[in-house]
């Protein structure tokens, strides 16, 4: 394998290595994210995110 062919390998693994890492993160990071809203918000603010008594909704025109 030339250099050329060496570099160009090189530059198309980090970005799909990189690619691959991100989505991994931001994949860890929506369950962090759930875990938490149900842990912290849900009671008032319900799963659905449509409010109760408690909490107003968190869609919908009313939150826009």
């Amino acid at each position: 394998m030339n250099s050329s062919k060496k570099k160009l390998f090189c530059i198309i693994y980090f970005l799909l290595s990189f690619t691959y890492t991100s989505l991994l993160a931001e994949t860890v990071n929506i369950k962090k994210g759930e875990v938490l809203y149900e842990k912290h918000c849900a009671e008032c603010h319900s799963l659905s995110l449509r409010g109760s008594a408690h909490g107003n909704e968190l869609i919908g025109s009313i939150f826009l």
